[in-house]
This record gives C-alpha cells, structure tokens and sequence, in this order.
C-alpha cells in the first residue's frame, strides 16, 4: 500500500551544523526543527538578515548565548521562542541594524529592557512570557511595543 502524501509543510530534521556553511544565507526561519545544536553553529551565516528560532513543540534544542552571533551584524529580525538560551540585553547593540525583536517565554535575559532605546533601528519589541518591562517605560523609543507576561 501506498503510504498518504504529506500535509503542511516538511519537518527540516538534523544538527544546525549542517548548515553552517551556509555564509550567504540571509533568512533562517528555524521554527520546529528536529533538531539540536548550539547559537554558534549559526555564528557564521554572516548575511542572515532575518533569523527565527522557536521550539514550540519540544523537538528543536538549542542552547548558547546571543553573544555568539556577534558576528551576525547584518541582522534586521530575531525572534527567539522558548530557548534555553542566555540573552544579554546590552549584546543586542551587536546588532547595529536590528528593527524588530521578539522574546517568546525566555529562560535567561540580563539586563535592562529600556537598552532596547539605546538601538536606533528597533522599531518594534515583542516580549511574551516576560515581565521585565512595560511599554509605558519603552513607547517613546518604539513605533510597535507588545508585552505579555
């Protein structure tokens, strides 16, 4: 018997090693891999504009620290979705052309959400899970400000 033709969009399996080679990638949508690996194997996709990561089903593990992609100086999006990841707040300035940012139930952030101003570029912030900050701290300096802890 002939098996039933998959539906939705193909599962993307494997280390993210594999692809870190890649070095002119310049979008990365990792949302439900099965997969695993650490921030640094995409240290040097050095033309990643847009980059998201989000294990919302249990099946992509990755751990490190957002300083490992401090190479990544291109980067205009990031999302980071329920990561055992370490964010520092103030590596964000190594992201001189980041607009938009989102936080989705983060496990280990440092530091202050108003250094979110301190980024001329970021225009929007959207911070799920989380209650280190309010957007009445952060309007001024942002178009788009969502927080939902």
């Amino acid at each position: 018997g002939a098996s039933e033709p998959r539906k939705g969009c193909p599962r993307v399996e494997g280390p993210l090693s594999e692809i870190s080679n890649l070095k002119k990638l310049q979008y990365l949508d990792a949302v439900n891999w099965v997969s695993s690996g650490q921030l640094s194997d995409l240290g040097g996709l050095t033309a990643l504009q847009a980059l998201y990561l989000a294990n919302f089903d249990n099946t992509f593990e990755v751990t490190g620290s957002l300083s490992d992609l401090s190479a990544l100086s291109e980067l205009e999006t990031l999302l980071l979705s329920k990561l055992d990841v370490e964010i520092s707040m103030d590596d964000l300035t190594m992201f001189p052309n980041l607009q938009s940012l989102t936080l989705v139930e983060p496990t280990n952030v440092m530091g202050d959400a108003s250094s979110v101003c301190d980024l001329p570029t970021l225009t929007k912030l959207q911070l799920v899970g989380s209650d280190m900050a309010s957007c009445d701290d952060l309007n001024p300096c942002l178009e788009t400000c969502q927080i939902i802890s």
